[in-house]
């Protein structure tokens, strides 16, 4: 069954250089999206760093199971103001910077924070927004976030302006590289997963990509998705690389997208392409929100294991892990 999904402007007015005003893009009846990089398995903690390229990149850390999710959130800025590795990453928060308190309530959390948070660089201020809505909603039972310092809500960020709003989610994006533009006033927010490698590993990277128009249907999505090229120089996309193209429109059984692929996703062995696939189902994922993802080429079942699996559970594919 083919079903158009509307997708509809969230919010507005987010700093690139300026304002970069944000328009984004929930899906009609969109199920819970939670982050594919930290799975409910519970050992592990999904935080951002910096690169040396300035790309914020989603890492996965071993974890103690056995702490709250509080005391998660807590470790969580703890690593995210600290270098997790010289040579590699950087944290993008100010290292003075803490946690006084984690407050959720209804789906959402207010991340309470002491004055070092202040003592930030100008320049990095959407990165710092950016990376701690991504990392906040990891969590099975927050959607959405604000930022308060030592019990004042903060309305804007205090150096360039940036407005916070009460609600911030994923829709705001992150690696938004886009200049100040007319465009950007009217456009949606798509963030696809990319690949970059790193002293010799593959990172999958999201980023934020921004296409004009009113509403949008899956397929249009998925389309999007499939063969978007605008990458930078430090970014690759296997799908558009692979020339993967769909052979039908996109159905939806019950709680599962049913993607009918060329033979172009498939390795020698008949098996589907990783990086491609990967990058399909987490962009997928973080877009349209589904977990549970169906690959057919000819009718066939795809992935990567090439095992007879009929669907791909995004939820329990864990990339970017990294040893403290």
């Amino acid at each position: 069954m083919n079903r158009k999904l509307q997708i509809a402007y969230i919010f507005s007015a987010f700093a690139v250089l300026s304002y970069l005003s944000v328009k984004t893009i929930p899906i009609a009846q969109q199920p819970d999206t939670q982050s594919v990089m930290a799975p409910s398995a519970v050992d592990s903690l999904l935080i951002v760093q910096r690169d040396q390229d300035g790309l914020l990149i989603p890492l996965n850390v071993e974890l103690n199971s056995s702490m709250s999710e509080t005391e998660k959130m807590q470790r969580m800025i703890e690593l995210m103001s600290s270098d997790v590795d010289n040579s590699v990453f950087e944290s993008v928060l100010p290292a003075s910077a803490a946690l006084n308190e984690a407050v959720i309530n209804d789906r959402h959390v207010n991340l309470d924070f002491n004055e070092g948070f202040l003592t930030y660089d100008a320049k990095d201020e959407l990165a710092i927004v950016e990376s701690l809505v991504w990392a906040a909603t990891q969590f099975d039972d927050v959607d959405t976030v604000s930022i308060s310092v030592n019990g004042n809500a903060l309305n804007q960020m205090p150096l360039k302006g940036t407005p916070l709003s009460e609600n911030l989610d994923r829709r705001l994006g992150i690696n938004n590289f886009e200049s100040a533009t007319a465009t950007l006033h009217d456009s949606h927010n798509l963030n696809i997963y990319y690949v970059k490698e790193i002293n010799g590993t593959d990172y999958y990277v999201p980023k934020s990509r921004r296409i004009n128009g009113g509403s949008l249907d899956v397929n249009d999505v998925i389309e999007t998705i499939l063969s978007d090229i605008s990458v930078t120089s430090t970014l690759a996309q296997p799908l558009a690389l692979e020339r993967v193209t769909m052979s039908e429109p996109v159905e939806i059984d019950v709680d599962t997208l049913v993607i009918h692929l060329d033979n172009s996703i498939l390795s020698e062995e008949a098996t589907g392409k990783e990086e491609a696939l990967n990058t399909l189902v987490l962009s997928i994922h973080e877009v349209l929100g589904f977990d549970n993802i169906s690959i057919l080429v000819d009718g066939v079942p795809v992935n990567a294991s090439g095992s007879n699996e009929e669907h791909i559970q995004v939820s329990s594919i864990e990339v970017n892990r990294i040893k403290l």
